[in-house]
């Protein structure tokens, strides 16, 4: 999953995990919406859901979404 914050038209916030058994850093699917590019207010968030086929991306779903202040 990747998602991307922005505020004001500038990036604020980009995170990317993956979900699936053996991923190998599951602490990153919590995402904690904070940066120093973020310091306050709300923002503007995209969630795309995705997967690799080969040599190919596949997006399965993308969720907008604002953080309120």
């Amino acid at each position: 999953m990747n998602l991307v914050c922005s505020k004001s038209g500038s990036v604020v916030y980009r995170a990317q995990t993956g979900y699936y058994a053996t991923y190998p850093w599951p602490w990153t699917q919590t995402m904690t919406l904070s940066s120093y590019a973020w310091t306050s207010g709300g923002a503007d968030c995209t969630a795309t859901l995705y997967y690799f086929s080969g040599k190919k991306t596949v997006t399965l779903t993308t969720l907008n979404f604002s953080v309120l202040p």
